[in-house]
């Protein structure tokens, strides 16, 4: 029978001894360990870490492998990223598989490699459990309708926060007959002033992975409080959270059905979209000028994802959120609403 694993053999080209020692040596922190004698002539380099052994031997016809690939268990997954990205190694992020926190890099001659959140390894139980059940509600907020049941909506708040605004607008759409869950990005942290929703919004945008996976926590948390898991959720994103949520469309396209954002865009590739998409947009935002709105109206025509993008005259960024008084415009607000819920018991009754 197989006991366990012993090493794993990767290709490098000849010569490639000192970028091999730089990435896997100095970057990745792994410890180099004595070739055999009998193989030192073959050229390459071994490396040693917790629980692995890593043999770079030389292949005279290399090529890359870009499938076949390792896949290391890291602490702190947003930290390796923010260390490679400053190593100037290109980050490719994948969050196809929900409560799976993971991302990808070339080692210097191509070959991938892929990090994984410690705890959500394919080979660790925990993952398995947390696949079929979810045994705790996330950092957020949960509105249900009185019924208990209902379809999902998950909601993504702007750089302000999860505050009451935010909060209000769940309970509305519960009372509408939606299951809604907004997660806390901020941890329990309001901004009052724009210099803290400043602060705070560049902190979570420079550790986006982090944020994603908490995203992709919220919404297997979701799906475990609807009456039809399998039919998808929407998700609505206000100004910040807008491109969360249109991030989200693509990057776990078969988890959300429907998305509506608030003033706010970022994301202009939708191939693996199978949402339907709703937009509202203020005439006059400097955060968000109209042609980022044009833009965003032409890439969901071009992935032909059914898109309805409104555009309100005379109004400014955060026209809809009653709290911020010097933009709240409550025509404007009560016709975004009506249409967003339209456009969800529309979208999630199909």
């Amino acid at each position: 029978m197989i006991t366990g694993f012993d090493h794993l053999q990767i290709a490098i080209p000849g010569g490639g001894e000192a970028a091999a020692r730089h990435f896997y040596g100095e970057i990745l922190g792994l410890t180099e360990i004595p070739k055999p004698v009998p193989l030192v002539e073959r050229g390459g380099c071994w490396f040693t870490g917790p629980g692995i052994q890593i043999h770079l031997g030389v292949e005279t016809s290399f090529r890359p492998a870009t499938k076949a690939h390792p896949a290391f268990l890291v602490e702190d997954l947003a930290d390796w990223q923010r260390r490679l990205s400053q190593a100037d190694i290109a980050i490719t992020s994948d969050n196809s598989l929900p409560n799976v926190r993971r991302f990808y890099v070339a080692d210097p001659f191509g070959n991938r490699i892929e990090f994984i959140q410690n705890g959500d390894g394919f080979s660790q139980e925990t993952l398995k459990r947390r696949d079929t059940v979810t045994d705790h509600q996330p950092q957020g907020y949960l509105a249900v309708p009185t019924t208990g049941k209902g379809p999902g909506v998950l909601v993504l708040h702007a750089w302000w926060g999860l505050n009451n605004t935010i909060k209000a607008f769940c309970n509305r759409l519960a009372e509408a007959g939606f299951v809604v869950f907004a997660p806390d990005l901020y941890h329990g942290q309001v901004a009052d002033t724009m210099a803290q929703a400043e602060e705070l919004g560049g902190t979570l945008d420079a550790n986006h992975l982090q944020a994603k996976a908490e995203i992709l926590d919220a919404v297997a948390f979701l799906n475990q409080q609807v009456d039809q898991p399998d039919r998808g959720v929407a998700v609505v994103g206000f100004s910040l959270g807008a491109y969360y949520a249109l991030d989200l469309a693509t990057t776990a396209p078969g988890h959300v059905h429907a998305v509506v954002v608030f003033y706010g865009t970022g994301v202009f590739e939708h191939g693996e979209s199978q949402a339907a998409y709703l937009g509202h947009f203020a005439e006059d935002d400097p955060y968000e000028p109209l042609e980022n709105v044009d833009a965003l109206e032409a890439s969901l025509k071009d992935a032909d994802r059914p898109a309805t993008i409104y555009r309100y005259p005379g109004t400014g960024h955060w026209f809809f959120e009653p709290d911020r008084t010097d933009a709240y415009d409550p025509a404007a607000a009560a016709l975004a609403w009506d249409r967003t819920l339209d456009f969800l018991k529309i979208a999630l009754s199909s």
